[in-house]
């Protein structure tokens, strides 16, 4: 009877432990997706900001912007932790691959294409 009665108060235990592992693995996972939104809108504000070197245009990297370079590494590093986070039919994959590719885009028409129009 006592070793009934000890199984039954470690079962009740274990159970009501439940909802609060739940509520904890919610916020983990909020914590995470809110980390994906972050480093994307830190690499937007680096983006904004970047004004690319002499070096930089005749050499097409990032050595002297490593604000930029890092962000932009955190960016990519959140654009695949996505696939994991958010639900196939999210769409936020899709929007974090074509700010991705505007990026790129971006960074060539800045370095590029702005300095050599006159005007």
């Amino acid at each position: 009877m006592v070793r009934v009665r000890s199984v039954g108060r470690i079962c009740h235990f274990c159970w009501s432990c439940i909802p609060h592992q739940l509520s904890e693995v919610r916020l983990d996972l909020y914590d995470r997706r809110f980390d994906v939104y972050a480093r994307t809108l830190d690499f937007y504000h680096a983006l904004l900001a970047w004004q690319p070197t002499d070096l930089e245009k005749s050499s097409h990297s990032l050595r002297d912007s490593p604000e930029l370079g890092a962000s932009q590494k955190a960016f990519i590093k959140a654009k695949q932790e996505a696939l994991f986070l958010f639900a196939a039919d999210s769409g936020i994959q899709e929007h974090l691959e074509k700010i991705h590719e505007d990026s790129i885009g971006i960074i060539g028409a800045k370095r590029d294409l702005f300095p050599n129009l006159s005007g």
